[in-house]
């Protein structure tokens, strides 16, 4: 689990599959950071902005990386894999002007 922060600074490495959580609204070009990530989920948590929330799934639906919205869709379970399944490709991760 890869916590982003307010206080998260762009030098970590990123293991494949992880899950990055969105936590107190994070100033980051959240497409520059799935440039260097594959993430099998982003979960966004209740603590952030209602814009950044939606400039957040808006670049996630053009990457086709899933999500989750703690505010909208509840609490999130889920058990670790070893395997990553359907990764996003990073080619369709642009968003259009």
């Amino acid at each position: 689990l890869l916590v982003v922060d307010g206080n998260w600074v762009n030098k970590t490495h990123f293991s494949k599959g992880e899950i990055i959580l969105l936590h107190k609204n994070p100033k980051i070009n959240l497409e520059r950071l799935l440039e260097n990530a594959t993430p099998r989920k982003v979960v966004i948590d209740g603590s952030n902005s209602p814009f950044y929330k939606n400039k957040w799934e808006q670049t996630l639906r053009a990457c086709g990386v899933p999500f989750h919205d703690i505010s909208k869709q509840g609490a999130l379970v889920f058990t670790p894999e070893i395997e990553v399944q359907n990764a996003p490709n990073k080619s369709r991760c642009r968003l259009d002007p």
